[in-house]
């Protein structure tokens, strides 16, 4: 895999992109603030480019392990956060026609 290839998409239908919804900046969605209480408040995420690179990391680091099913892949692997706690999280990504792969969403992973 090229991982020069990995992006995290910013935002496409709205003034928030997908990280500013897993750290809980999107008004007026509950989903948001509960992704936002994991990675901002028990993570101890606050910048947008601190969790993006450590979601582009749990790629590259994980791939290996990675569950790759046509263009999909999906991760569960271990994260610490800027605040050591480290606590499982899972990624989707979607693998694009050009062989690209896209960010689409994490949330908390099993225990």
């Amino acid at each position: 895999m090229d991982t020069a290839s990995i992006t995290i998409p910013g935002p496409v239908n709205s003034p928030y992109g997908k990280i500013d919804y897993l750290l809980g900046k999107v008004p007026g969605s509950t989903d948001s603030k509960g992704k936002g209480g994991y990675f901002a408040g028990y993570l101890g995420f606050s910048s947008g480019d601190d969790l993006a690179k450590a979601m582009q990391n749990h790629l590259k680091e994980n791939f290996g392990s990675a569950l790759v099913r046509n263009s999909k892949i999906e991760v569960t692997a271990p994260i610490t956060g800027p605040n050591g706690v480290t606590a499982n999280v899972k990624s989707a990504w979607q693998i694009r026609a050009d062989g690209s792969v896209s960010f689409v969403t994490a949330l908390p992973g099993p225990h």
